[in-house]
């Protein structure tokens, strides 16, 4: 939604921001004392911050419990620094169990499904390697079009090792084809709900 050149006079455009710095992050901590967790998640890629690692180390000083959301592109870059770290647990925004879904979710090439599947197996195979606790998960977007794959998209998640799965409903936005009732899953439409109950 932030970033589609598919939508016109795109009123959530994305502008710009100043990256977070860990002088940022200390006083945001500050402010928030008896918060549990820290996660880091956003409008960008939260490995590509440059204080990430310091920030986790602070957050973990803390007792927080800490987790990043990563789009996975760049992950075999900093495999050794997260296992190195005392990050608690990362997710993998793969987004689809297989290439031509993942193209059609996200208007991306087929490759940077194939990059993002083996950065998160070699992740995986580093953190039983080095016996860390990491806890790695990755999210799937489901839609009108495959939702009925859940089936397969388990079946993907278990042969990849991963700790846990999340599915997420598909966010709606301006851009034609996109809108909440051409893509989304509603609680009111009984066929969707039938096939939930199977499951």
């Amino acid at each position: 939604l932030t970033h589609s050149p598919l939508i016109p006079d795109n009123p959530y455009k994305y502008t710009g921001a100043r990256e977070m710095d860990f002088e940022m992050f200390k006083d945001i901590i500050k402010r928030f004392r008896t918060a549990l967790g820290c996660c880091f998640i956003g409008n960008g890629e939260p490995l590509l911050c440059r204080d990430l690692f310091k920030m986790i180390e602070y957050a973990h000083i803390n007792k927080m419990y800490t987790q990043v959301f990563t789009n996975g592109f760049e992950l075999n870059r900093f495999i050794d620094k997260i296992i190195g770290s005392p990050l608690n647990s990362i997710n993998v925004s793969i987004n689809s169990n297989e290439p031509q879904d993942y193209k059609r979710i996200t208007g991306l090439d087929v490759g940077v499904f194939e990059r993002i599947i083996k950065n998160t197996k070699d992740l995986i195979d580093a953190r039983n390697k080095h016996n860390s606790k990491l806890g790695i998960s990755a999210t799937i977007i489901i839609d009108r079009s495959n939702y009925k794959n859940i089936p397969q998209m388990i079946d993907f998640g278990q042969n990849l090792s991963l700790d846990c799965l999340g599915f997420f409903n598909i966010l709606p936005s301006l851009a034609p084809g996109y809108s909440a009732r051409e893509r989304c899953l509603f609680a009111d439409d009984k066929d969707v709900c039938d096939f939930f109950q199977r499951l």
